[in-house]
């Protein structure tokens, strides 16, 4: 991860597209597989990075194709808003594998 997007003053944060973004490209990469997934937000019970609670990003890396991510503002305490955002991943994958 590079350093740039987690710390200085105009340093997106952990909880960002950004990261979303070269979490999932480079877990395909290091994995070596067609898809890399990623998930990064704020589920609570409070704020993180003066971020809000249910603030939430998704990434979904294709091998071949650019990065897609997602901004997600979830509802509900903290263990409804993880299923909500790994539900949310999992259902934008569906729709990309049966997407023709």
């Amino acid at each position: 991860m590079p350093k740039q997007l987690l710390e200085g003053d105009d340093a997106p944060g952990a909880v960002s597209a950004e990261v979303a973004q070269v979490l999932a490209e480079q877990i395909r990469m290091v994995t070596d597989s067609d898809f890399g997934l990623s998930v990064t937000g704020v589920a609570g019970p409070g704020y993180a990075e003066r971020k809000p609670v249910g603030l939430v990003y998704i990434g979904i890396a294709e091998r071949g194709k650019e990065t897609e991510v997602h901004e997600l503002a979830l509802k509900g305490n903290r263990e409804t808003i993880r299923i909500r955002a790994a539900k949310a991943l999992l259902y934008r994958l569906w729709r990309r594998l049966t997407d023709v």
